[in-house]
């Protein structure tokens, strides 16, 4: 394990925290084999009580390095270590900024003294640098100079080393695995997901989309994709240098937007939904005497599908359920019109309908039956979360056919089309966008629907 131990001086927050001196002292196996100190010319003066904290003054680096200069040499002396820092945050911080000035991605495993501290020396009074060095007997010569601080880290490290009981193994095989994101992506994207509903995209260098998913969460999900070993997440991992999201506010919504993404860019990591195929559907009419029947018939031949299904198996299945729960007779479901008397009427106590009157109950039956996973005669609006407080979600179905969906303020009534048309977002309807919504609505909790005129 190589630690490069970093500590650096700046001209201070209100004046762009510009490093003025860079100093680092390299780890391996506990020992202190080479350091790297520099003074860095900042583009701005250095304050006053920055000048009277560090003793560095702007005459100083008159003849210093810029960052740009010096920029290749501290990062050829870094790269492949894990930086380690008295509060990591802010040196850590101020150097991928520094980089970043200068269009440099800057991406390092760390560590921080301040915590392994607290976890190996569980009993100090003070974990600020200069009592902790106090108390622990180790050498701090120039305080607030870079190169005086670092070594005094270096040796805190080598001290935390020594004395650990194999807490601190444990607490960097966890930090390690938090922050192992893709070598190619910008800590800051993760680290800005939000812990929203919706749907997030793994994009390559030219920002195509890699894979597309959706989340409840969307900062757990990708956090968990990030910390899976397997060959597959490996190559994925290794082609990822930008992340993106949409908010949806709702698991359904995120669903729907994931569907209609990945046949939109057909990303090569996602298998899921660009090869599926509903084969046979479902679909109702009426005989010559009024009767409502359901049948099975290959999805070409379908022009409004009530459902549809991968195999003959599911559409069975599913009608005999449909039978069962609302006691449809089995001779007006699936084309089964010449059987006797059906086992599904003798068993539940229906009489299996042949007079006009038996059709009319019949008919009421079937069109609950429908009503279970077709609400409202397929015309109606899904009332979901906004991504805020102030809006809420909307998902339109027309005719059977899935048309969009919309954000809208929570202020704002909706009665007809027009009401909401200007928010709509267009979406195409497919088989597997019937399938999510029909899955959804035929949930035992039913969902908040709206009819529209």
């Amino acid at each position: 394990m190589v630690l490069s131990v970093v500590d650096i001086e700046t001209t201070g927050g209100s004046h762009g925290n510009y490093p003025t001196e860079f100093a680092c002292y390299k780890l391996v196996d506990g020992e202190i084999t080479s350091a790297f100190t520099s003074l860095i010319k900042p583009p701005v003066d250095i304050p006053p009580f920055i000048q009277k904290l560090t003793g560095i003054r702007s005459d100083m680096l008159e003849d210093a390095p810029t960052f740009e200069e010096i920029a290749p040499e501290i990062f050829n002396f870094l790269k492949e270590t894990t930086f380690v820092a008295h509060n990591v945050a802010f040196d850590y911080g101020v150097l991928k900024s520094a980089f970043e000035r200068v269009n440099t991605t800057f991406n390092l495993e760390r560590l921080c003294t301040i915590q392994m501290a607290r976890k190996v020396f569980p009993n100090e009074r003070s974990y600020s640098l200069g009592k902790l060095c106090k108390a622990l007997d180790i050498p701090l010569e120039n305080r607030h100079r870079a190169h005086g601080d670092a070594l005094a880290t270096a040796h805190l490290m080598k001290k935390i080393l020594a004395h650990d009981s194999g807490i601190l193994q444990h607490n960097f095989q966890q930090n390690k695995k938090q922050i192992a994101i893709p070598s190619h992506l910008e800590p800051t994207q993760f680290e800005n997901l939000p812990n929203n509903s919706g749907v997030y995209f793994f994009l390559d260098q030219n920002k195509k989309p890699l894979y597309i998913g959706k989340a409840k969460d969307i900062k757990r999900r990708v956090y968990q994709h990030f910390t899976e070993n397997t060959s597959k997440k490996a190559e994925l991992k290794k082609n990822i240098y930008h992340l993106d999201y949409l908010i949806s506010g709702s698991e359904l919504l995120a669903e729907l937007i994931e569907s209609e993404e990945i046949k939109k860019h057909w990303p090569p990591f996602n298998k899921v939904q660009k090869h599926t195929s509903y084969t046979f559907s479902i679909f109702s009419y009426k005989n010559q005497i009024g009767a409502i029947r359901l049948g099975i018939e290959k999805n070409d031949l379908v022009k409004n599908p009530l459902i549809s299904f991968s195999n003959l198996g599911e559409c069975y299945r599913f009608l005999d359920d449909l039978s069962r729960e609302f006691g449809l007779c089995q001779k007006l479901i699936s084309g089964k019109s010449k059987a006797k008397d059906c086992l599904r009427c003798q068993k539940y106590g229906y009489k299996c309908p042949r007079t006009k009157d038996d059709f009319i109950a019949h008919n009421e039956r079937m069109k609950k039956a429908i009503s279970s996973f077709l609400p409202l005669n397929g015309n109606f609006l899904i009332l979901e979360k906004g991504r805020n407080e102030q809006e809420k979600a909307l998902i339109w179905v027309q005719n059977l056919i899935y048309k969009g969906f919309a954000f809208v303020p929570l202020s704002h009534k909706i009665q007809t089309e027009n009401d909401f048309l200007p928010f709509l977002v267009p979406q195409k309807n497919n088989n597997d966008v019937q399938r999510i919504l029909k899955k959804y609505l035929r949930r035992k909790i039913f969902p908040q629907l709206m009819s529209i005129k």
